[in-house]
């Protein structure tokens, strides 16, 4: 690749960026104009011109009153519309302000400093719970940068290339990613596969959980201290915190993880005050923060076993991940219990991100762009949610491809609404539910006692099991909801059902077959009812209801009970056959026309009603007990 590849770890306490060498093919960190690895993320907003990174700090560190003059942090802030940053002479600064300036700064310097002309893709990284809006605002301030072809990735999935890249099999085949950074923590699963590697598991990630809260916990402790000695405390005039009482935290806490004890120093009032600081006092002002991302990650990793991807290794990311009591609490918790070998760090721990960013690009053909074409938003394989929340649904990109709809003449259990047999091309970025909408999932935006409607369960039990008795008009109104949270209603890439078309895709993963298996059925692959055409009789578990969404392994898409379980509502409306039907995966919908596809089959279904293409309609009104539904998603570029 000639390109001028630019990886950039916007980071919420230093950013850095790195670039493909061409010689070696591996990724080479790239220094700042001040000769620096790593950039400070804070903006200076003098009256007299825009400082970024060490000469801003520097401001700040001389005169305590320039720090009202700075914009701190502000990755922290990014998708909060509301956030302002007031400054002395009057005027608001916004965190797409403040971020565009650290990207600009980091753009020029690459280009004056290492490219000699103009960047090319830019690979940028954010955390795993970042959502739209927040990445929606990370992408306007690169627009402003200058940074045109930008290909946002998370953190931890990043970190995972580099980590993969570096230390080849001594990983194993499948990492836990573990990224503790500065202002928040990052977790990802990927595994190695023939053209790369992919994530197997969502990415999730914890906000305001690293380095800097930490520094503000200890920060507050001495600051405790000081007042109870001397009745006064270190904060400013306005409250905010005291920036070289603050960066002596953080020196204090980096300290700590190398030695058992450091001296902590400030001047308050023209007095010194002075405070030991040990290892186990640091371990109890942070110890349930670090405890919230060892269960995180041990969540996660219980969800790679489920999908048959048990981690091999757990890679540690991240500066804050070198604290001491990191190792300690994930070995206990986690790589012990599992007979796992002891967390591996990074000898580039600082920089795998950046570093992982670039090889984010290069691992995976379909992420080079050629001239004229747009690059992947995901790539196919990948499981993501768009906010790291249960409300929000699983996603698995599918890949692009071609596939006959319909079924042959001479399929077993065949209706004649299933022809004539048709090629459809899938040749857009979709994403598919990875299992249909839970019980869970609509509670949390229909919680019992509320306005909402709240669909009986039949004493079957709620929680995991796909979410029953809901018509496609109540489906709407949930997807009007997750549109509003996730800030994508009336955008091409909103939640929205999956047309006929993309349903039959998903559901068989890339396989001709009746069902995406092979030819027969049995109980113990699918929950349902009769045993007819295609099965095979008494193998299995008759249920008699409804089961838990991942019940049964999933289609070589990553999608959960495509067969059986409850019948899935699409977007299309009734039409009698595939005489003029759309070839492109669109949906066909006549809004004269009342009733709707469902498909899949359910608990309550022979077996023939399972098949990949068999159809079934209801009024869109309808509400069953075999009757639920997945979501789907265009991505855009």
């Amino acid at each position: 690749m000639t390109l001028r590849v630019l990886g950039i770890d916007f980071g919420t306490t230093y950013s850095s960026m790195a670039t493909l060498d061409p010689v070696s093919g591996r990724a080479t960190v790239l220094r700042n104009a001040e000769g620096e690895e790593k950039t400070p993320s804070l903006v200076y907003f003098g009256a007299d011109g825009t400082l970024v990174g060490t000469p801003a700090q520097n401001i700040m560190l001389e005169d305590e009153e320039e720090a009202a003059w700075v914009f701190m942090a502000p990755k922290r802030y990014l998708g909060d519309g509301d956030f302002v940053r007031a400054l002395p002479d009057g005027r608001v600064v916004t965190a797409v302000d403040a971020v565009a300036a650290i990207l600009t700064k980091l753009r020029e310097d690459a280009e004056a400093l290492h490219f000699g002309g103009p960047v090319g893709p830019v690979v940028l990284t954010c955390p795993a719970s970042f959502g739209p809006s927040a990445r929606d605002a990370l992408r306007e301030a690169a627009a402003r940068a200058g940074l045109g072809d930008v290909r946002l990735v998370e953190e931890p999935v990043a970190a995972g290339h580099a980590g993969l890249r570096d230390q080849g099999q001594r990983l194993g085949n499948v990492v836990l990613v573990y990224d503790l950074g500065g202002g928040t923590f990052d977790a990802a699963v990927l595994r190695r596969v023939e053209d790369g590697y992919r994530v197997v598991v969502a990415p999730r990630g914890l906000d305001r959980c690293g380095g800097e809260d930490f520094d503000r916990s200890v920060y507050r402790w001495f600051d405790g201290a000081a007042r109870e000695e001397h009745g006064r405390s270190f904060d400013a005039s306005d409250g905010s915190f005291n920036s070289p009482v603050l960066r002596a935290c953080r020196m204090a806490k980096e300290a700590l993880s190398s030695k058992p004890k450091v001296t902590l120093r400030g001047v308050l009032a023209g007095q010194r005050h002075k405070q030991d600081l040990d290892q186990a006092t640091l371990e109890g002002l942070i110890d349930e923060r670090i405890a919230a991302t060892v269960r995180l990650s041990k969540d996660l990793a219980d969800a790679a076993d489920r999908r048959g991807h048990a981690i091999e290794h757990v890679l540690l990311i991240g500066g804050s991940s070198r604290i001491p009591l990191v190792t300690r609490q994930i070995v206990e918790a986690l790589t012990e219990p599992r007979g796992l070998p002891e967390p591996l760090r990074l000898g580039a721990t600082d920089f795998a991100v950046a570093m992982g960013a670039v090889y984010a690009l290069v691992a995976l053909d379909d992420m080079a762009p050629s001239a004229g074409s747009p690059w992947r938003v995901r790539a196919p394989g990948t499981v993501f949610r768009d906010v790291d929340a249960p409300w929000c649904p699983e996603m698995v990109v599918l890949p692009r491809g071609r596939f006959q709809m319909g079924s042959p003449e001479d399929e077993p259990g065949r209706s004649n609404d299933e022809g004539p047999r048709h090629w459809v091309e899938i040749g857009y970025d979709l994403a598919i539910g990875t299992c249909a909408v839970s019980f869970a999932e609509w509670d949390a935006y229909a919680p019992r006692g509320s306005e909402r409607y709240h669909p009986f369960d039949h004493g079957w039990g709620r929680d995991d099991r796909p979410v029953i008795n809901v018509s496609y008009e109540d489906v709407q109104h949930y997807l009007d909801w997750v549109n509003d949270r996730l800030g994508l209603t009336g955008r091409e890439d909103r939640y929205r059902l999956p047309s006929e078309a993309e349903w039959e895709y998903a559901c068989r993963g890339g396989r001709e077959t009746p069902f995406w298996w092979g030819g027969s059925i049995t109980r113990r692959q699918a929950n349902y009812s009769g045993d007819y055409t295609n099965a095979v009789k008494w193998l299995g578990e008759y249920f008699k209801r409804t089961v838990a969404v991942r019940n049964f392994v999933p289609n070589p898409f990553g999608l959960y009970q495509t067969h059986g379980n409850v019948l899935e509502w699409c977007e299309d409306t009734w039409h009698k056959d595939y005489i003029g039907v759309l070839t492109d995966g669109s949906a066909l919908v006549k809004k004269s026309s009342p009733i709707r596809i469902l498909r899949g089959g359910s608990w309550n279904d022979d077996s023939r009603n399972l098949r990949s293409a068999s159809r079934n309609w209801f009024p869109s009104a309808t509400r069953l007990s075999w009757i639920g539904f997945r979501v789907a998603r265009t991505l855009i570029s």
